[in-house]
């Protein structure tokens, strides 16, 4: 027989959940009985890419776009820092993904970075997705003269409303706020089970924190997860949801288990399954979690990018009294024009805005915080040794304990032997052999500097 699990967006057990209760209230008294402007809107534009028809859904007429649904938005105030959107949709197609352009104060076509309820899920019902758009200009630069435009993904849409305050829908107001959690330093209850001002003896493991599942609070869809829409997935083990919130899974289209119950999966972006994770490090003395950080500027809070991870790791790891530290994987910085303006801003971002460094559960050595850089001489992550030293020397400005993460061959790697040398500890990815172990070491030592063993 098959699990039927009912999923909600969001569930933070019952103190969280009265917390949460608690920021929604505080939310709606500010944004849910002032708004100076709304508007229902119909399509502006049928022709070139923006052709549609008309249809019924339950008895109720929906437009079906060819590629996009083009909106214009008369009279809306200027000057306003955001406009909201709520789209009425028929959740029809599974898999399909709609996504908002809209012309902003720099560019014609901006993509809205904070939106929900986007991904189809079959459930052949009228659903709401709501879209926040920062700095709108709207000044009909999009095709056909037109402000703003939907990528409709196939969805047949019912209603377009347009507002210059947020809706009153509690999860939108929580997703879409402009405070959102991770802007304030962790002020909820803490543990401290694991001493926070050392890692020697430390059991610390890589957390990626990168799966993402349609519909969460990144309202991306399937991220990392490598489903092909088959039943097939490219990660290397299932997780087992026996301990999980059901709350916090989400069932996968076509995947089922060997005894035929549906498959689920979690998403990094729920605060439960984090949880979750971080009470199984405290149950099985793992000490804590480097939090990689895959740095760009479509993945840092300093350019826009949501940090729900980032809140839900500084939340676990209080919670369950262990540490955490920053892990930079640099491999997407070869790509940036700037990396050091890149990885200096998202830095600054984290401690001047995140305020992590005021979090009692960062991890410290030697007196000061933790930050952990991987990448820089790997193979094929293209950053230039100068690029590499630059940032290296800057990151040596800011009075940090620097671990370096690089190929498990960087005792072949003379010409980056200085560069090496600007960390406090190095990791190699990984020891093949224990000769491998003692040669590093030994090299490390002559240099004053310490090793950090690599298992997997």
């Amino acid at each position: 027989m098959q699990q039927t699990v009912k999923r909600k967006e969001i569930n933070f057990g019952a103190t969280h959940r009265r917390c949460f209760s608690l920021l929604i209230l505080v939310l709606l008294m500010f944004t849910g009985t002032s708004q100076a402007f709304e508007a229902s809107l119909t399509p502006h534009y049928n022709g070139g890419d923006g052709t549609y028809t008309t249809e019924t859904r339950d008895s109720e007429a929906v437009w079906i776009p060819t590629s996009y649904l083009y909106f214009n938005a008369p009279g809306f105030p200027a000057s306003v820092q955001s406009a909201y959107l709520e789209i009425t949709y028929y959740d029809e197609p599974i898999g399909s993904t709609m996504r908002v352009q809209y012309d902003s104060d720099s560019d014609a076509y901006t993509m809205s970075d904070y939106h929900t309820r986007s991904s189809g899920e079959g459930t052949d019902t009228f659903v709401k997705s709501y879209h926040r758009l920062d700095n709108p200009g709207f000044t009909d630069r999009q095709n056909g003269g037109s402000d703003f435009r939907i990528n409709g993904g196939g969805f047949p849409i019912k209603s377009m409303i347009i507002r210059d305050t947020p809706f009153s829908d509690p999860y939108a107001a929580y997703a879409l706020s402009h405070n959102p959690p991770w802007l304030s330093p962790y002020s909820g209850p803490s543990r401290d089970d694991v001493n926070a001002d050392t890692l020697k003896g430390k059991v610390m493991t890589g957390y990626q924190g990168w799966f993402k599942t349609p519909n969460d609070l990144y309202d991306a869809g399937w991220v990392h997860w490598g489903f092909d829409g088959n039943g097939n997935s490219t990660v290397d083990m299932w997780p087992n949801p026996d301990h999980y919130d059901p709350a916090s899974l989400h069932p996968v289209p076509n995947v089922f288990t060997e005894s035929e119950e549906q498959g689920y999966v979690f998403s990094s972006a729920d605060p439960e399954a984090v949880n979750k994770h971080f009470e199984w490090m405290r149950k099985y003395n793992i000490d804590g979690a480097y939090l990689q950080r895959f740095v760009s500027r479509s993945r840092s809070g300093y350019y826009g990018y949501p940090e729900w991870v980032l809140n839900n790791v500084r939340q676990a790891a209080n919670l369950h009294g262990r540490i955490w530290a920053i892990e930079y994987d640099i491999s997407s910085l070869s790509s940036e024009a700037d990396p050091f303006e890149v990885i200096t801003n998202d830095w600054n971002f984290l401690v001047n805005d995140c305020h992590i460094l005021d979090d009692p559960r960062y991890a410290h050595e030697d007196g000061k915080p933790v930050l952990f850089i991987w990448g820089f001489s790997v193979p094929d992550r293209e950053v230039t040794l100068e690029n590499a030293d630059a940032i290296l020397d800057w990151f040596n400005t800011q009075d940090l304990y620097l671990i370096g993460g690089v190929h498990s061959s960087w005792e072949s790697m003379t010409d980056w032997y200085d560069h090496y040398q600007k960390y406090d500890q190095i990791l190699a990815w990984m020891e093949r052999t224990q000769s491998d172990l003692v040669s590093q070491k030994n090299k490390l030592d002559s240099w004053g500097m310490k090793i950090l063993p690599h298992a997997w």
